[in-house]
């Protein structure tokens, strides 16, 4: 039986200038200046306390055992330390861009354009400080006079490495633990275990937080790109639960209650028989649970699911005896076991968040901040709470905070592998050694760099071929070396040669030690020269990643508007579902209001009065219809909530982009809807092809209108901004300055979810879950496939298109000049390649034919040959 095609969506992002609706009134552009700079002032407060949080960190998590399979534990190992250590110690002391900083020099520890030698000595002393004030023992922490590689184990030799690395010329050095100890005194109640309260949500915990990341491959970014669009969304929602959580107003849900709830269920899942039908066992629960203190509201699987329901509350539990329980025509000993599991699971849960919802110390100072920077509060007095607006603001902090903490890891790792590489060159012989550096210092005399002479890997790229040439009996002397050199640099099937002038250097007979150290011919001593050679250059080079703390100009972050976040509506979005009925409203009050007039002309005096109230109420009603009406059937506009520096209210605009009022039909958005149009991904050319929709037929795009809400985001272009900081740094906040934020040129980026649409889907449709290959499209929106035995292949030998019966694939031979020719090849199954052979009168062919010419007439006679060739 055919199933319904499922649809996947994609995003497409269109980009909308925005202007007033009055060209005589410009208080637009004041909103929504004002929104940007609230929004960047609050995630600023939000983002400097995730790191004076950050800052509050234990030192004995170093120490902390790691959680192995099983559940059992292990003390770290040294390398699992160390790391762990220079987490630590760049949470302590965090590299933030100049203009952001804090304001306190002393909380300034060293600055970038210092010299290299005095931040480190600054960074040094800050650490020990830090660690003398956490009553760590001297030995652990170190010896300053010593050299950090000479001190293995220690506070010092495990993190001077890293603090010791370059920074950004605009960037300083922040001691974020001091920052934490001046927080401490303004708020006594907060400890070093509470500070988790506001990072874990958005860092995962102390063990995530301090898990090293390995170097990525190329072959793993496409992935690592789709987990971080993951993590966004995610930190979205947690962004959301912390402020709920400590700043709502409401009750949330009782915990307490749903906790005893989740017990009863699971002590009944764990006598209950098996073998009822769902509808029984719901029934049976229910009695059960009033039985015990509850009051389910029916004795069915809803009156059980109000009694574990909450505000914006969901569980495991719910999902199962939905799916699983209520619709099974008889339970199994399985689906009891597998609900109080749930349920036991569930009642832990939510015995840990018993009385974890309301406000603390540390979240009211936190909420005065941002509520001080933003200028507007989060409750209202005569309103809902502002939460939308903070959301944006917290989550776009915690994603900055968080990206910038992925990129000290990665920065770790790779500082990591530039030790490995840094270490090869022990295995250099000291003969060897001495000739390559002596060779780099001539070189680089006569080149005249002011930075020295380095061999490069692309330098050696031939090498391993020319140690093996020169290991021939006929290299002899260093002129047979040269030769045979340069006969390899001419050979056309070498793509990468290498330097030449290195190889001849080479071929002397004082620098046999390089390649034949104790007269066997190997090329690995200059392989591992330059490897550690490019280490420690780019060890000097590779600087510790800055955070950048949000701000207008320099680094702006710029707001979400949609579902849950700041409020935005097109009219556009509305007009197919709102515009029939608005018109059917007007002409109603039309016609109402002429009835009245009519009315009034023949009416007395002593009904005047009446009849005039009326139709001014009449008139009145039509006259606000008719505006409703004229905005939404105005597909250009759009009304964004925004801060006008009073209150956050609704500001209409106009929007333009050619493309989005092409691409999705907008022109006809507001016509009747009595045309029967064809759904399409896109109104272009392409999208109406898949649609089987030529030019002239209406058409509207598939799942688009029906959707709740639209998004957007307001931006504002990069080169402005940056123009708008460097006035402003040479001459402050004066009248030109304003006259530049009054000519930004806003625009709000809106992120349509599309559906796709193609033969491609019709295609997948045919296959069932259990085929051995099933096509399908990937989260990344690519043509893939899943073959039931491609674990067991790796790299090229995976399966890709293969084994599909049915695919048709177009191959086009463009030829070298001119000639071109094409051919469309289908694959088919054995079954239809023996019934071929069968009617052409031949053999199957056997497991190692590579292609088959069946020859057979056509229906006019004709003789034509049929290729088959085998794919796998």
């Amino acid at each position: 039986m055919a199933t319904a095609i499922q649809y996947p969506t994609t995003q497409r992002a269109y980009t909308l200038r925005l202007r007033g609706i009055d060209p005589q009134d410009q208080s637009w552009r004041d909103a929504l200046w004002a929104t940007h700079e609230a929004v960047n002032r609050g995630a600023k407060v939000f983002g400097e306390w995730l790191l004076t949080l950050r800052g509050g960190l234990d030192h004995q998590l170093a120490d902390a055992p790691v959680k192995v399979r099983g559940g059992t534990t292990r003390l770290p190992s040294d390398e699992e330390r160390r790391d762990r250590r220079v987490l630590l110690a760049l949470s302590w002391l965090s590299v933030e861009d100049a203009h952001g900083a804090p304001r306190d020099a002393s909380l300034i520890v060293a600055k970038g354009t210092d010299s290299a030698d005095c931040r480190a000595r600054k960074l040094a002393d800050a650490l020990i400080a830090i660690l003398q004030a956490r009553s760590v023992a001297a030995s652990e922490i170190g010896d300053p006079s010593k050299p950090p590689e000479d001190q293995p184990g220690t506070w010092l030799g495990d993190c001077m490495g890293s603090l010791s690395a370059a920074i950004r010329d605009d960037a300083v050095w922040v001691n974020r633990s001091k920052a934490f100890d001046a927080a401490t005194q303004s708020c006594p109640s907060l400890t070093r275990d509470e500070i988790w309260d506001f990072l874990e949500p958005f860092f995962a915990g102390a063990e995530a937080y301090l898990r090293p990341e390995r170097a990525e491959s190329d072959e793993s970014e496409s992935a690592s790109e789709a987990a971080q669009e993951e993590k966004a969304k995610d930190l979205v929602q947690k962004a959301g639960g912390w402020l709920s959580k400590r700043m709502g107003a409401g009750g949330g849900a009782n915990f307490q209650d749903l906790a005893r709830a989740y017990q009863a269920i699971a002590q009944w899942a764990s006598y209950a028989q098996p073998g009822q039908s769902g509808q029984q066992a719901v029934e049976v629960l229910a009695g059960y649970l009033s039985q015990h203190g509850f009051s389910p509201t029916a004795n069915d699987a809803t009156g059980v699911l109000s009694v574990i329901r909450g505000p914006g509350y969901k569980s495991a539990t719910r999902n199962y005896i939905i799916t699983a329980i209520a619709k099974s025509p008889a339970i199994t000993a399985q689906n009891l076991s597998q609900l109080q599991e749930l349920a036991t699971k569930d009642n832990e849960r939510c015995s840990s968040k018993i009385g974890g919802k309301g406000s603390r110390p540390y979240s009211n100072m936190i909420l005065q901040h941002v509520e001080a920077a933003c200028g507007f509060t989060y409750l209202q007095s005569d309103g809902a709470a502002r939460h939308r607006e903070f959301s944006v603001m917290l989550d776009h902090a915690a994603r900055r905070a968080n990206v910038a903490h992925s990129w000290i890891k990665k920065a770790e790792a790779e500082r990591r592998q530039f030790e490995s590489d840094a270490r090869r060159i022990e295995n250099v012989p000291q003969d060897a050694l001495n000739w390559l550096r002596r060779y780099c210092e001539e070189r680089g005399g006569a080149s005249g760099s002011l930075e020295g002479y380095r061999i490069r890997r692309r330098a050696v790229d031939g090498w391993d071929k020319v140690v093996i040439r020169w290991s021939r009996s006929d290299c002899q002397s260093a002129d047979d070396r040269i030769a045979a050199a340069r006969q390899l640099q001419d050979d056309p099937e070498i793509d990468k040669f290498g330097d030449i002038q290195l190889f001849e250097a080479l071929a002397a007979e004082e620098a046999l030690c390089v390649w034949k150290p104790n007269g066997n011919p190997t090329a690995q001593p200059l392989k591992d020269f330059v490897a550690a050679t490019e280490a420690d250059a780019k060890k000097k080079r590779f600087k510790v990643p800055a955070y950048r703390h949000p701000d207008p100009l320099r680094h702006p972050i710029f707001a979400d508007f949609g579902n849950s976040r700041w409020g935005i509506e097109y009219s556009a979005h509305r007009a197919p579902a709102q515009c029939d009925e608005l018109r059917q409203k007007v002409d109603k009050l039309a016609a109402a209001v002429a009835d009245a007039q009519r009315k009034l002309e023949g009416t007395k005096a002593a009904q005047r009065a009446s009849r005039e109230s009326k139709l001014a109420e009449a008139q009145s009603k039509l006259v606000a219809a008719q505006k409703e009406f004229a905005a939404i059937s105005d597909p250009y506009r759009v009304e964004l909530k925004l801060w006008n520096g009073r209150a956050v209210a609704a500001i209409p605009m106009r929007w333009s982009s050619k493309r989005l009022i092409a691409d999705l039909s907008l022109r006809r958005a507001t016509e009747p809807s009595s045309d029967q149009r064809i759904g399409v991904t896109r109104a272009d050319r392409l999208g109406r092809a898949a649609g089987n929709a030529d030019d002239g037929r209406p058409v509207t795009i598939t799942g688009l209108f029906q959707q709740d809400h639209w998004n957007g985001r307001l931006q504002a272009p990069r080169a402005q901004l940056d123009a708008i900081a460097k006035h402003v740094d040479k001459h402050g906040w004066d009248a030109e300055a304003r006259r530049q934020i009054a000519r930004i040129r806003w625009v709000v980026s809106l992120s349509a979810e599309l559906s796709q649409q193609g033969p491609w889907f019709e295609f997948c449709n045919r296959f069932g879950e259990d085929a051995p290959a099933r096509p399908f499209v990937s989260r990344q929106g690519e043509y893939a496939v899943k073959h039931r035995d491609n674990d067991q292949r790796k790299g090229h030998a995976k399966l890709i298109l293969s084994r599909l019966p049915g695919l048709r694939v177009l191959a086009v031979d463009l030829g070298h000049r001119y000639a071109a020719a094409c051919a469309v090849w289908e694959a088919v199954t054995c079954e239809q390649m023996q019934h071929a052979c069968q009617a052409a009168g031949t053999t199957s062919p056997d497991a190692q034919a590579m292609f088959v010419h069946l020859k057979c007439s056509n229906a006019r006679g004709k003789t034509v040959t049929t290729i088959y060739r085998r794919i796998g």
